[in-house]
């Protein structure tokens, strides 16, 4: 029986989970998008693959990438660019800034258009940015799939850069299926 890769990956652990359970599977003569359907259930029934509550399945993930630089120059760490691009009309972009130095609390875009390039390092008057400063920038839209990025200033090394994704009603983070956040040191 031939089977495509992302099935033979899910038999593979399922079979450490139930090794009856996927035999049984594998030989049953299930192929393609049926097999793949009772692959996938029985590897979050034996725990291996996790879904995030209340998601629609029909939710596409927003196409938007977060695009940041940074310059380590002393004790602070210099902001070079922030920006977000691809985002899409109808869309939400929450920009929050919390620890010390931050110039605002949270400042809250609503998008009426498409936009390709939205530079955010104007918001910043002074461009050095103290170590437990935390940068989050937050886009949503009703029935997508939205993205979180978050930029946490330390004292040495480069910035923790962190890329999530959020649930469509925003109660729940979770990890991202496209790989699509960009930063720089």
């Amino acid at each position: 029986m031939r089977r495509d890769a992302s099935a033979n990956a899910i038999v593979a652990g399922a079979r450490r989970a139930d090794a009856t359970t996927a035999m049984l599977l594998a030989r049953s003569g299930q192929k393609g998008a049926h097999m793949r359907t009772a692959l996938f259930t029985l590897a979050i029934a034996a725990g291996l693959l996790a879904l995030p509550g209340r998601v629609n399945a029909q939710a596409q993930e927003l196409p938007c990438v977060g695009y940041a630089t940074f310059e380590k120059s002393g004790a602070f760490t210099q902001l070079i660019g922030l920006a977000l691009g691809d985002v899409p009309a109808g869309a939400k972009v929450t920009m929050n800034c919390s620890g010390n130095g931050c110039p605002f609390s949270t400042h809250t875009f609503n998008m009426k258009n498409d936009v390709k390039t939205l530079a955010l390092t104007d918001m910043f008057n002074d461009p050095n940015l103290k170590p437990g400063m935390v940068l989050e920038l937050r886009v949503t839209k009703p029935g997508w799939i939205g993205k979180v990025f978050q930029y946490e200033i330390r004292a040495v090394g480069d910035p923790k850069v962190t890329m999530e994704c959020v649930s469509e009603d925003g109660s729940k983070t979770m990890v991202c299926l496209k790989g699509s956040g960009k930063s720089q040191r």
